[in-house]
């Protein structure tokens, strides 16, 4: 199977990232009303960047990961996400200081912040931390998590493949009775931070993605290449399976919750469509039909590049955007601005902060035998770096 990067499944995250603005906006009421497109759970995108996250994972390093020191491994993938967020929680602070400072008082103690900045703010089950400063940023902690486990849970799935599943949603649904009990028992009375925040509510959905990525290896070379007319009728398939289990997740979540309880019921409607969602994966990453060869298009490629900052950015800007918008702006100009405001701070974040800063790990580590120059340091590593046998499996997409 061809690991290099996967085109289709790097503008899929652009697309991912959009819904979750989309939802956002929707959320702080600006221009999009709270009840339209109500029957889909736009947030739910987070989950597709999760069984996205494995996957890829997966596909790059299942035939390397032996061969990686685990220090190696786990400090590049915490660099990946750290300086980034860094870069988002200071723009939060410039754009709401004073207000923000106030906030921290009132609310947070310093180990709390400290939860924050160092992205372990996830696993803490009152909400409030895990939203605090950047409210995206739960997320990335919730990433760092699965980085940390994902060479234990790659040999799992290389070795039993759908039992290590199985073993992983036992554990999740354990975890799921037991933070059921604890919120009923009013030991903890936040039901957001237990079933949708904390890592242990979400580690399947990134297992899924390595076992769907597991399968996608073993297939490799057993079929036969689709057809353009196939691969075409199959994508859209998955696609509108997608889209129905979205539309779907809301009312099954309100019975889940009527015969459980509230923490099931939120992670049920934050989750339900992950196993759709690694379905779509696959059918993508074999790149044979129109909406694949849609998603190869340079531009969007790119977009798909400048998503990660896209996404840590956008909650701010909105917020921001909301009061620094000058009053009988026509909405067609607040839109542009809007939009010029976050592409070009997302394409800033990939170009001077993520890519300088992946450069710069890898040169701690001894990995690099020539000089950085400025021209590669700011391009896709894969294919503008001069990398050494080592780093070359390491090699950020």
């Amino acid at each position: 199977m061809n690991t290099r990067r996967v085109d289709t499944l790097t503008s899929l995250r652009f697309f991912a990232a959009v819904s979750i603005v989309v939802h956002h906006l929707k959320s702080s009421q600006l221009w999009i009303p709270q009840d339209a497109i109500s029957h889909f759970g736009l947030g739910q995108q987070v989950s597709l960047f999760f069984v996205l996250s494995g996957y890829i994972l997966h596909l790059n390093y299942r035939n390397s990961l032996k061969r990686i020191p685990a220090f190696h491994f786990i400090f590049l993938r915490f660099m990946r996400l750290w300086p980034a967020h860094l870069f988002a929680m200071l723009m939060v602070l410039i754009l709401f200081s004073p207000w923000v400072i106030t906030w921290f008082e009132n609310n947070l103690t310093w180990s709390q912040i400290l939860q924050v900045v160092f992205l372990v703010q996830a696993f803490n089950p009152d909400s409030r931390v895990g939203y605090a400063i950047n409210v995206v940023s739960w997320s990335i902690s919730a990433e760092l998590f699965f980085y940390v486990l994902f060479p234990l849970l790659s040999r799992l799935v290389r070795r039993h493949g759908w039992r290590a599943i199985a073993g992983v949603g036992v554990l999740t649904l354990t975890y799921l009775v037991v933070a059921q009990a604890l919120f009923d028992g009013h030991v903890f009375a936040d039901a957001q931070a237990l079933g949708y925040l904390n890592p242990c509510a979400r580690v399947l959905e990134f297992t899924l993605g390595i076992w769907a990525c597991e399968i996608a290896f073993r297939s490799d070379g057993r079929s036969r290449p689709w057809s353009f007319g196939w691969g075409s009728a199959v994508e859209l398939t998955v696609l509108g399976i997608v889209i129905g289990t979205e539309y779907i997740s809301m009312p099954v979540a309100a019975m889940a919750g009527q015969a459980t309880g509230s923490v099931v019921s939120i992670y049920v409607a934050s989750t339900l469509p992950f196993p759709t969602f690694a379905a779509l994966i696959f059918v993508l990453h074999r790149q044979a039909g129109a909406v694949s060869a849609l998603l190869r298009h340079p531009s969007l490629v790119r977009l798909g590049d400048w998503s990660f900052a896209l996404y840590l950015l956008h909650y701010a800007i909105i917020q921001w955007f909301k009061t620094a918008v000058a009053p009988g702006t026509p909405l067609l100009g607040q839109i542009a601005m809007f939009c010029t405001v976050l592409l070009g701070g997302s394409a800033f974040v990939f170009t001077f902060v993520e890519q300088p800063t992946i450069a710069w790990a890898k040169l701690w580590l001894g990995w690099r035998r020539r000089p950085v120059l400025p021209s590669a340091m700011h391009a896709d590593l894969p294919s503008a770096t001069v990398l050494d046998p080592r780093e070359r499996l390491l090699a950020n997409r």
